[in-house]
C-alpha cells in the first residue's frame, strides 16, 4: 500500500473516494462494521497499519482553487503539494509546502508542517483558514475559528485523530524569489563545521 513499505497493511476494504461524499460513506459503512478507518492521499510516509480497515484512498481528490484576491487555496484532501505551488506562482504566491514536490498537502498541513519558509511564515498548520471534517460519526463539518474551534485546534497539528479532513483553505504568501541549495562537508570536518555553525547562529 503507498510508496513507503515500511509498514504493510491489509485493509478489509479500499475506498478510492472522488469526492467528500464518498468520504462520508466510507466512514459511514466503517461504523456500521465496527471497523477502524485508515486514509492514504499520497503512500508517501508510513503510516499507522490499516489491518482489517475501511482504508479511504483520497488520491482522486485533487482539486485546487487559488484566489489571488484573498492570497488563500482551498485544496482538496489528495492534493500534492506540486499542484499547489503549480496554481499559486503565476500569481506570485506561495504555499508552507515542505521540500518534497510528491507529499499530500492536507496530511502535511494537519500534521503541522515545518517547510521551506518556515523561519519566516511559521508552521503550516497555523495558516489553516478552515477544513470541512468528516468526523468518527460520519458528519460532514465545516471546521474554523468560528464553528467547532476546538477541532479546529485539534486538527491542526494532530493529523490523523480527529477526523478525516477532505479539504482546507489555506493563506498564500506573497513570495517572488527562494534560494535554496545544500551545503555538504566531509564526516571528519563535523567538529569544525558545528562550532563554527553555533558561533555564526549568535548574531543572525
Amino acid at each position: 500500500m503507498g510508496l513507503n513499505r515500511a509498514v504493510e497493511s491489509r485493509p478489509a476494504c479500499v475506498v478510492g473516494a472522488a469526492g467528500e461524499h464518498d468520504v462520508v460513506a466510507a466512514v459511514r459503512m466503517a461504523v456500521a462494521q465496527g471497523r477502524p478507518v485508515g486514509v492514504m492521499a499520497s503512500g508517501h510516509s508510513p503510516s499507522v497499519a490499516a489491518d482489517g480497515a475501511v482504508l479511504i484512498n483520497t488520491g482522486r481528490m485533487n482539486g485546487v482553487e487559488v484566489n489571488p484576491r484573498t492570497r488563500s487555496a482551498w485544496v482538496e484532501a489528495g492534493t500534492r503539494w506540486r499542484q499547489v505551488v503549480e496554481r499559486a506562482g503565476p500569481h506570485g504566491l506561495a504555499p508552507l509546502n515542505g521540500s518534497s514536490p510528491n507529499v499530500g498537502a492536507v496530511g502535511y498541513t494537519t500534521g503541522g508542517g515545518a517547510g521551506l519558509l518556515g523561519r519566516r511564515f511559521g508552521f503550516a498548520a497555523d495558516h489553516v483558514r478552515r477544513l470541512r471534517v468528516v468526523t468518527a460519526d460520519g458528519r460532514l463539518r465545516e471546521v474554523g475559528p468560528g464553528s467547532d474551534p476546538d477541532l479546529f485546534w485539534a486538527v491542526r497539528g494532530g493529523k490523523d485523530n480527529f477526523g478525516v479532513a477532505v479539504g482546507m483553505e489555506i493563506e498564500l504568501f506573497p513570495v517572488s524569489r527562494l534560494y535554496g541549495g545544500g551545503l555538504y562537508f566531509p564526516v571528519d570536518a563535523t567538529g569544525d563545521v558545528l562550532h563554527a555553525y553555533a558561533e555564526w547562529s549568535r548574531s543572525l
